[in-house]
């Protein structure tokens, strides 16, 4: 499948930086998807799709990684609804806490599911690994505020205004990994390629939306005729 990065690096808008590179391959059913995944990581940052524990049901570093669980310093998570990072490795005391109540609010821990995660590398190398149960698309609910959201195959082709649904986004912004630092993309909303040729399938989205609303909604994300009443 399309190569896949997940990385918080991006560019600035006139010379646009090269990405590290990834793959991940695998379906999207209706409801779940289940991949292999490679992530090329740079020593430092990375913001990419991990899911809630490494070495879990969730993940699995395969024994042909670059990249070992050694080689990792630490994973953040973006707790949307506080602001604030929560610390999912090598201390997942407060992780722990906040999926306790996630399980409670079925939009939250589907967002959390495919969220990217900020992981320090120390150093530089493909992360192999398998990751199930990442939600569809058109599931995902964003809240009022900043939102993190991975690249996935399904977005190949397709801008961000196509992929928006009912949000009206504020800023928008990948990472760039080889300088270690943000790059908006507000103004290329309507290019088609941003997402997965410069920020790459699998790598990190940070936006910002003035309310709670949909995310997914587009015409070209085919769904099945619904169940009926």
């Amino acid at each position: 499948m399309k190569k896949l990065v997940l990385v918080i690096s991006l560019f600035f808008i006139v010379g646009l930086a090269v990405f590290v590179s990834a793959k991940m391959t695998g379906s999207i059913p209706i409801n779940k998807g289940n991949y292999d995944v490679e992530l090329t990581l740079s020593k430092g940052w990375n913001l990419i799709l991990v899911g809630p524990l490494l070495g879990s049901d969730y993940n699995v570093i395969k024994e042909n990684s670059d990249i070992k669980k050694e080689d990792i310093k630490v994973i953040y998570y973006y707790f949307r609804n506080g602001d604030r990072y929560l610390q999912m490795y090598p201390n997942r005391e407060e992780t722990d806490g906040y999926l306790r109540n996630a399980r409670e609010k079925p939009e939250e821990a589907i967002y959390f599911m495919q969220s990217p995660v900020w992981i320090y590398s120390n150093k530089a190398g493909v992360l192999r690994y398998t990751k199930t149960d990442l939600p569809a698309l058109n599931n995902i609910v964003l809240n009022k505020g900043w939102n993190f959201i991975t690249i996935t195959p399904e977005m190949e082709g397709i801008s961000l205004n196509e992929l928006k649904g009912s949000c009206n986004i504020k800023k928008a912004y990948l990472w760039d990994t080889l300088n270690q630092q943000w790059g908006t993309i507000l103004n290329l909303l309507d290019d088609k390629n941003i997402l997965a040729k410069e920020g790459e399938i699998g790598n990190g989205l940070v936006i910002e939306v003035l309310e709670d609303c949909q995310f997914g909604g587009n015409e070209n994300l085919i769904n099945p005729p619904a169940i009926p009443n």
